[in-house]
């Protein structure tokens, strides 16, 4: 039976429910919200202790899983066609749309679209080619944590001539349209992550340390703020960010999951907190139902929804999506008996 770690599960709840805000901010709000102080924020809070929390806690559980390298490649690759099979589902009310030339778009934009579950199939793939070949070698995970970060920075713009170029380029560097997490900078954060349970295991950390690095992590935080926003709130740049950004997300990680771990240590036994821990718990079925509901709902009201309407719909699709996920825990209980 698998050991569940409370805090982590606290963790990935909250980044659950930041992350259907976000999409709502996204997708759904008039352009005047999204660009206003709470839109501003509503992003904010979407970036990273959303998607590098997500990839950061994936890592590290892949330190953890005794799956030998070619079960790991094997994981990796469902969760990449996964992601694509995703693409289809969400975006399936905008393709009808497509076919029936009312709206003019690319559909393989949005079909080859390479979101989180895409990106993080082949970073689980390289992990486990990395694991093989440097063993547990902390350092080297590190540098190689380092070096994808900084990679953006020096790989060259393309304009690939074929779809399948294009696919790899927007895949690992690309600044597509429809490239959110490309590998260069993304494989950093589990890749992170993995490191972090490597120096778990061998310096045995405890979470005072982490309470304690956390707080530290508020001076340099503090003194360069006004950039770590504005490249959250600017999907292009936070989508597509360097080494420099990278780093900042860290030091927030370590605020944002010690400050978590206090709130899990003091009321772990509050309705709220068991609820986001059952959140956090069926991180995936919450992701892929959400996403299923908000994306083809945003192609009939893309942007024109007003500030109240929005919480409203938030409500909404939150109470839907638990009960998918209650329905489906349902199902999977009934063909275990």
């Amino acid at each position: 039976m698998k050991i569940r770690n409370p805090l982590l599960d606290l963790v990935k709840g909250v980044a659950v429910i930041l992350m259907i805000q976000v999409h709502l901010t996204e997708l759904f709000a008039r352009q005047d919200i999204a660009e206003s102080t709470i839109g501003k924020l509503s992003l904010f809070l979407g970036g990273i202790p959303v998607a590098p929390v997500f990839l950061l806690i994936m890592g590290y559980f892949l330190a953890v899983s005794r799956k030998n390298t070619f079960e790991t490649i094997v994981k990796g690759i469902k969760l990449f066609f996964l992601g694509l099979i995703l693409n289809l589902g969400l975006n399936t009310h905008l393709l009808y749309r497509i076919s029936k030339n009312e709206i003019k778009l690319n559909p393989w934009n949005y079909i080859l679209g390479i979101d989180i579950l895409v990106s993080a199939g082949v970073a689980i793939i390289i992990i486990a080619i990395l694991k093989k070949v440097i063993k547990n070698n902390v350092l080297l995970f590190i540098v190689f944590a380092f070096s994808i970060a900084y990679a953006p920075k020096i790989l060259p713009v393309l304009n690939p001539d074929t779809s399948s170029c294009l696919f790899f380029y927007s895949l690992f560097w690309g600044n597509t349209s429809w490239s959110y997490f490309p590998i260069f900078p993304w494989l950093a954060y589990p890749i992170t992550g993995y490191s972090i349970k490597l120096l778990e295991d061998k310096i045995k950390v405890k979470k005072t340390f982490l309470i304690a690095a956390g707080m530290l992590s508020i001076f340099p935080i503090m003194f360069t703020a006004s950039f770590g926003i504005n490249i959250s709130t600017n999907l292009r740049r936070y989508y597509h960010h360097g080494y420099d950004f990278f780093l900042w997300s860290l030091f927030f990680m370590l605020i944002w999951i010690s400050s978590l771990w206090i709130i899990e240590y003091n009321f772990s036994s509050s309705m709220v907190i068991i609820y986001l821990k059952w959140v956090g718990k069926n991180v995936t079925s919450f992701y892929i139902f959400q996403w299923l509901i908000i994306g083809n709902i945003a192609t009939a009201v893309y942007k024109t929804v007003s500030q109240k309407k929005l919480v409203l719909w938030f409500i909404a699709i939150l109470i839907t999506t638990n009960a998918l996920v209650l329905l489906l825990n349902k199902i999977r209980c009934s063909k275990h008996k």
